[in-house]
């Protein structure tokens, strides 16, 4: 118990520490590539640590002890790590208002629900370790392949990129979130 609090107080800093860049970077926007119209406010890129963070801190260093523990551990984790997501979507309302009103809430929410189902994929493939892999590539290829934002019709790479009325993008992140939580909660059944 007190090592899943102390991951708590670690997610909580990284928290901070990235709604405070964010709110630094404000609305200044990030182009990729340059004379391609593909851009997006950099606080949109945000949720990405965070969604990585909070999937890389939720997996106990002394999983195999706690599966044998006298009382379960899962229905703590899972407390512990819901309450650090509502407190990621709670810290995202600053960092909404400087983006400028294309991206507000919707999209940093949304945002976060993709990144952290990229995480959780990431790192029920690949372990804990690598659950920063498919954010940062989620990030870094896309606007290699797409012109523009508009342009990835499905908004299944790009939703970060979309505004805040973009249907495509919220049905894909909802569909990445579920994903994501599907294949983590049966990699820590076993």
């Amino acid at each position: 118990m007190a090592l899943r609090l102390r991951r708590f107080r670690v997610f909580v800093g990284v928290l901070a520490a990235t709604i405070a860049g964010g709110l630094l970077v404000g609305s200044a926007a990030v182009q990729p590539r340059s004379g391609v119209p593909f851009q997006y406010p950099l606080a949109m890129a945000v949720p990405a640590a965070i969604g990585t963070a909070l999937i890389a801190l939720s997996r106990s260093a002394l999983a195999r002890w706690e599966r044998t523990a006298s009382r379960p551990m899962r229905a703590l984790n899972l407390a512990v790590t819901a309450l650090e997501l509502a407190l990621a979507l709670v810290a995202l309302l600053p960092l909404a208002l400087v983006t400028g009103p294309e991206q507000g809430y919707v999209s940093a929410a949304r945002n976060l629900l993709g990144f952290t189902g990229l995480a959780a994929i990431g790192s029920a493939l690949g372990g804990p370790r690598s659950s920063w892999l498919l954010p940062l590539l989620v990030l870094a290829i896309p606007p290699f392949f797409f012109p523009s934002a508009e342009a990835d019709s499905l908004g299944l790479v790009t939703f970060y990129a979309q505004p805040d009325s973009a249907a495509n993008a919220l049905v894909s992140c909802v569909l990445l979130g579920g994903l994501g939580l599907a294949l983590t909660a049966v990699r820590r059944r076993r």
